[in-house]
């Protein structure tokens, strides 16, 4: 179990929280609403429908630390590395369903045409 965010006297994470991101060894779900908790926009921090999370870090250094915190967990490591993508800018699309992923998948495959003129 994750404690609820602590945050220091400027508004940022709070070191000892982020600690407890970064040790955190449990199922996905409890990490991704303690990042969706401690976000600073709320509305960049969302499930858009069951298993797939949206997070944008609009630019917050506070943002990118909790993710920073979050992708040097267990639980990262072992249950969502290989089903996210990061698009530059601080964009994060986390699919904890195969199916899912492979839809994103597929919609990005749609951005590169000669991917598919090339036969990939």
């Amino acid at each position: 179990m994750i404690n609820a965010p602590r945050f220091d006297s400027d508004g940022y994470p709070a070191e000892d929280w982020l600690t407890e991101l970064a040790v955190f060894t449990g199922e996905p779900e409890p990490l991704l609403c303690a990042l969706q908790a401690a976000w600073r926009y709320p509305e960049m921090a969302q499930e858009i429908r069951p298993g797939v999370w949206r997070f944008a870090t609009g630019g917050w250094s506070g943002n990118e630390s909790l993710m920073s915190a979050a992708q040097s967990s267990t639980c990262w490591l072992c249950a969502i590395e290989r089903k996210y993508l990061y698009l530059p800018g601080g964009g994060y699309y986390i699919c904890l369903d195969g199916e899912e992923f492979d839809k994103v998948g597929d919609l990005i495959h749609g951005f590169f045409p000669w991917k598919e003129a090339a036969g990939e």
